[in-house]
């Protein structure tokens, strides 16, 4: 199955770690895992982001990189009866760095994105940047997921 996904600006997001659906896996101190969160509905991604991004917190690009409202700007309802937007929160010490959606594990109920980083700079900002990674599912492919996880793979130099 082709997914489709999208990588936008997500800037700083507070909080967004304490209410993923794997806050758990993300206090075990593994620097690989990211936070993950599943919308089901319009409305939900629309509470998504009035409560992390305010009125005006995902209206931002970042050179190539459209703004997180950009990027989900054609989810409507039609979208959301057959599909599932999940989205992968990742937060890092540099805006020079970009990352992509690499593939999907499914194994019993249990469901992970993963991330590569896309780039390796020779050299960088110094500034924190955050970023989204947003992958369109089929409903019936998390009808019935209980687990999910996200992870980043750096790439070998």
């Amino acid at each position: 199955i082709g997914f489709v996904s999208t990588f936008s600006r997500a800037g700083f997001v507070p909080n967004i770690y304490d209410n993923a659906l794997n806050a758990s896996k993300l206090n075990d101190n593994n620097l690989w895992n990211l936070p993950i969160y599943k919308f089901d509905t319009l409305s939900d991604l629309e509470k998504f982001k009035s409560d992390f991004g305010g009125e005006n917190g995902f209206n931002y690009s970042w050179d190539e990189v459209p703004s997180f409202n950009d990027a989900t700007k054609n989810y409507d309802e039609d979208f959301f009866e057959r599909y599932t937007l999940m989205l992968v929160y990742i937060s890092v010490g540099s805006g020079s760095y970009r990352f992509g959606f690499k593939d999907v594990t499914i194994d019993g109920n249990y469901f992970c994105i993963h991330v590569e980083q896309t780039n390796n700079p020779q050299s960088f900002t110094d500034d924190m940047a955050g970023w989204f990674i947003t992958v369109a599912v089929p409903d019936s492919m998390v009808a019935n997921i209980t687990e999910f996880d996200a992870d980043l793979t750096i790439p070998n130099n």
